[in-house]
């Protein structure tokens, strides 16, 4: 594929997503493989609640359950 050719002839892009990168910038397959993300966030590892810095982003884990009420109404209320 020609590097300056329109974003929308890439494979998976289509009319209304090119629209939208064309909104950013990106218009040809070029800026389309220059476009990089405003930041990084690094998921493969957790933080424990109280070892982070309260001014520094961090990815955290957590398990919700549910110990009562009425079962088998299949509905949130």
């Amino acid at each position: 594929m020609d590097l300056q050719a329109p974003v929308q002839f890439v494979k998976g892009i289509g009319p209304q997503k090119a629209e939208a990168l064309g909104k950013a910038g990106v218009v040809s397959a070029e800026d389309l493989l220059l476009h990089l993300p405003m930041r990084y966030e690094d998921r493969r590892s957790f933080a424990r609640g109280s070892s982070g810095n309260a001014r520094r982003a961090a990815s955290t884990c957590a398990a919700a359950t549910w110990s009562g009420g009425r079962s088998g109404s299949g509905k949130y209320r």
